[in-house]
């Protein structure tokens, strides 16, 4: 019986193995080449420099690119001090003058290229909004200039004005279209960098994040909102479709008390090895 059970569970974990999904990666870093999941900074040392690089990836062999994402970036525990720097690219398409696509640079801020395939009016630019007091935490959020309520608020319900991330398949596309960007894991599509202001006391970590109730791209029927993945370039939207994992980034301000207590602990660590 112990044998039959065994096995059932092994095929049931075979099944969840074999079960496609989208991983969305909300990395940081402080000098914008070594990325991670987390960043410590100096307390009380004025405004420092976090750059964030949004990664997408799936685990769908019969994908064969990214089609379309559309999200809400979040950083809580934001002060007034603290500033979104501005972007390099904040309206436009992959096509236009100005583009409104980046390269995946460091310092480079908006949609990376070829993720811009949707065109942004000037009155839709990217824009961080601060909505203060949600549940007791004030946030940054980056979403369309028109779209000032908080996730779930009038005018942002289906997600639908966030960031648009999208490439073209061969549908609608033109020689002026960049390459089609091929890649299913680590997929860069969107950078963006905030000024935390370390000298605020006794802060809290900030987490970067993108909720779940701010994607676009709403199934009516499910009510999931889903990352789109082309199974064919003849497909104009992708017809895999996954809802979301979302990876959160942390950036941690230890205080010159808790950063001496480290020290210490690593020091009666070491002493213990000795002994």
């Amino acid at each position: 019986m112990k044998n039959v059970i065994a096995s059932i569970v092994a095929v049931a974990g075979l099944s969840v193995a074999a079960s496609a999904a989208t991983t969305v990666n909300m990395l940081v870093s402080t000098n914008g080449t070594d990325f991670s999941n987390s960043v410590n900074l100096s307390a009380n040392t004025g405004l420092q420099t976090v750059q964030v690089l949004v990664s997408v990836s799936t685990d769908n062999a019969a994908a064969l690119g990214l089609g379309s994402m559309i999200f809400q970036p979040t950083v809580s525990n934001w002060t007034a001090t603290d500033a979104l720097v501005p972007f390099t690219s904040a309206f436009g398409s992959n096509t236009s003058t100005p583009s409104g696509a980046v390269p995946d640079a460091s310092g480079q801020y908006g949609r990376i290229t070829p993720f811009a395939a949707v065109s942004n009016t000037s009155a839709q630019r990217l824009f961080g909004h601060v909505n203060n007091n949600v549940s007791g935490v004030n946030y940054l959020r980056i979403a369309q200039a028109q779209v000032t309520s908080w996730i779930g608020g009038t005018g942002n319900t289906s997600g639908g004005s966030g960031v648009n991330i999208k490439q073209l398949s061969n549908i609608g596309r033109t020689a002026s279209d960049p390459a089609f960007n091929t890649q299913l894991t680590n997929v860069h599509v969107f950078r963006f960098a905030v000024q935390i202001d370390t000298s605020v006391a006794n802060r809290s970590s900030l987490t970067v994040n993108a909720p779940a109730d701010g994607f676009g791209n709403l199934n009516t029927t499910t009510g999931q909102r889903e990352v789109y993945w082309y199974a064919s370039l003849n497909e104009a939207s992708g017809t895999i479709r996954e809802v979301p994992t979302v990876v959160a980034g942390i950036i941690n301000i230890p205080t010159p008390g808790a950063l001496a207590l480290l020290g210490l602990g690593g020091l009666t660590v070491a002493r213990r090895r000795r002994a």
